[in-house]
Formats: structure tokens, C-alpha cells, sequence
């Protein structure tokens, strides 16, 4: 296997601005690190917006795959992202991104076959957690990038890790986060129906 001249970090954005700017933002930042090349991977239409926010001498580069299920899913025709999507669309927005596991695996493998060694990491969005499966079966580490607010993803999480601990005794209105003590005080009121019914 030939050695890397640059270690590839390919990133897949979920197909919302939400979610495309924050990665591209992340893209920038690892930019400037020497030794590392960025493939931002994702539908014509998004790549194309990608594409046209960066300066010319950029060397990020993006790969396209097709997203050609709108009818299917009962979505408008020429959906490729959450852009004008209204409400109703969401869900059926999110099982149809499922349709892009095959070309994103065949993507990674040509990719591989191409440079000679595999992409370094896989950065994908939470919403396409099938790319967790399909880097870990091609031995490509991957990790997960929130796009979220700063202060609320910390406290969902350390929450639905640690439910088992705060039911002890549910008696008691409030808790403290054992692993994230810098958040005040949560009151089981606040909890979520998907937090409580654990």
C-alpha cells in the first residue's frame, strides 16, 4: 500500500445549511494544518453552494453523489436538501438520505483504489449514521461532528448516558450532571418523553 503524501479527511455534511455551513467551517479550520487534504462529500446541488463560497485558492475539494429519490419518498422532485422543505418532508427527507449508502460506499472505495490507501477519517453528521457502519466495515476511522448549540448537546448527552443514575431516585425533582457540573441544575420537567421513559 502506498504511503499518503496527505492524509485524507473525507467529510459528509448532512444535506441541510444548518449542517453544510458549520462543516465547512470545520473544513477551513483543518486547512490551514499542514499535511492533510479535505474531501467534502455530497449531492450535486449542495457541492454546488459549497463550491461557490470558497476562495479561489482553496484546496478543498468535494465529491458528488446522486440523490435522485424525491418521487420514492414522496418529496418534491429535485430534492437535495432541507432548503424549502416544509415540516411533513423532514422525516421522509431523513430515510430517503439512507438511499446514499451504496454510492457513498462505492465513493470510498474508489477513492482507496485511486490514492492507494484509504481516507484517514470519515467525519459524517448525526443524521447519517449509516456512514458509521460503512467506514468501520472499509477499517476507516470515523467520527461524528455536532453542528449544534454548544451548551445544549453536552447536556442531552451526558443525560441519556447517565439516566440510569438520576432515576435512583426519581422521588427528587432536580439533579446535578455528574460528568458536566459547569450546567445548572435540571429539573425532571425539562426532560424530554425520549430522556424520562428510559
Amino acid at each position: 500500500m502506498a504511503e499518503p503524501e496527505k492524509k485524507n479527511i473525507l467529510m459528509f455534511p448532512f444535506m441541510a445549511y444548518g449542517h453544510l455551513n458549520p462543516f465547512m467551517a470545520l473544513a477551513r479550520q483543518i486547512e490551514r494544518r499542514k499535511g492533510y487534504k479535505i474531501t467534502i462529500v455530497n449531492t450535486p446541488l449542495n457541492i454546488q453552494k459549497l463550491r461557490s463560497s470558497l476562495p479561489p485558492n482553496s484546496n478543498i475539494s468535494f465529491a458528488e453523489i446522486p440523490f435522485n429519490v424525491g418521487a420514492d419518498y414522496g418529496l418534491p422532485a429535485g430534492t437535495e436538501n432541507t432548503d424549502n422543505l416544509s415540516y411533513e418532508f423532514m422525516i421522509p427527507f431523513l430515510i430517503a438520505s439512507e438511499n446514499l449508502k451504496t454510492p457513498f460506499k462505492n465513493l470510498l472505495v474508489d477513492i482507496t483504489t485511486i490514492d492507494g490507501y484509504a481516507p484517514v477519517c470519515v467525519v459524517s453528521n448525526m443524521f447519517l449514521g449509516w456512514t458509521v457502519g460503512v467506514a468501520k466495515e472499509l477499517g476507516i476511522f470515523h467520527s461524528v461532528f455536532v453542528a449544534r448549540a454548544g451548551y445544549s448537546m453536552p447536556m442531552y448527552f451526558s443525560v441519556s448516558l447517565n439516566m440510569h443514575r438520576y432515576c435512583k431516585n426519581p422521588e427528587e425533582d432536580e439533579f446535578s450532571l455528574l460528568d458536566f457540573p459547569e450546567a445548572s441544575k435540571i429539573q425532571r420537567s425539562q426532560l424530554g418523553n425520549d430522556l424520562v421513559s428510559r
